[in-house]
C-alpha cells in the first residue's frame, strides 16, 4: 500500500517515512507499506503528516518546480527547432511540465542519432500540443 503526498516535499518527515515515487520526482512524495502492522506501527506518524498536508493546502504553499531553461535543450533539439519554427512554437507553448518531460526523454540518451531519434518520433505529438506520457 502507498499513501501519496503532492506537496510531499514541503512536509516535516523525521522518520525518513516518505520516498521520492520517481528519480525526477519533484514534489511528490510517498509512504509504502508492504504489512499491516508497519501501518500501524506508525498510525500517529501518518495521522500528523496528513493533518500537515491539509495546513499546508489552507497555506497555499506551493512546491517550487525546476525551471526549464535553453540551457537544458539537448544540442540535437535546438538544432532541429531553428530548423523548424513551427515547432519551435509549438514546444515553446507547452507547459513547463510537458517540456522538462521531453528533456529527460530526449536528454538520457547517450548518443547524438539515439537523441535525434527520438525527437524525430515526438514531433507529432509536441505538434498536438501533447506531453511525452500522452
Amino acid at each position: 500500500m502507498a499513501i501519496n503526498f503532492f506537496k510531499g516535499s514541503l512536509l516535516n518527515d523525521p522518520n525518513n517515512l516518505l520516498t521520492k515515487p520517481g528519480e525526477e520526482t519533484q514534489g511528490g512524495r510517498q509512504m509504502r507499506f508492504t504489512e499491516t502492522l508497519a501501518i500501524e506501527k506508525h498510525q500517529t506518524e501518518i495521522i500528523r503528516m496528513i493533518n500537515e498536508t491539509i495546513q499546508i493546502e489552507k497555506d497555499g504553499k506551493k512546491v517550487e518546480s525546476k525551471t526549464v531553461n535553453e540551457a537544458d535543450y539537448p544540442e540535437e533539439l535546438l538544432q532541429i527547432l531553428n530548423e523548424q519554427p513551427e515547432l519551435k512554437r509549438a514546444f515553446d507553448t507547452l507547459t513547463p511540465g510537458r517540456k522538462r518531460s521531453y528533456l529527460i526523454h530526449f536528454g538520457s540518451a547517450k548518443q547524438s542519432k539515439t537523441r535525434t531519434s527520438r525527437i524525430e518520433k515526438c514531433i507529432p505529438k509536441i505538434l498536438k500540443g501533447k506531453g511525452y506520457m500522452e
